[in-house]
């Protein structure tokens, strides 16, 4: 039986349009909140790729919208030190 309330994909969590990768990393803890069940995640080294990830999720249908617009610049958090 197809389960026709959710849909799999997967997001590329790219390295925000304004980040600066050396004073700054992605806040995977922030971004793992916004779905509502991730599959697999695969993280990429961030300084030298131009996304920190790629994150497989299985997602109400009623929220996919949503997850489109998201800015990953907003998960971006500086680094201590």
């Amino acid at each position: 039986m197809r389960d026709r309330e959710n849909i799999y994909g997967f997001i590329i969590a790219y390295n925000g349009a304004t980040a600066d990768v050396a004073k700054s990393r992605p806040d995977w803890e922030s971004l793992r909140e916004q779905f509502t069940r991730i599959i697999l995640e695969v993280p990429f080294d961030y300084k030298t790729q131009p996304a920190f990830g790629i994150l497989y999720v299985e997602e109400k249908k009623e929220r996919v919208a949503e997850i489109l617009k998201i800015e990953f610049d907003d998960y971006f958090i500086p680094v201590a030190g």
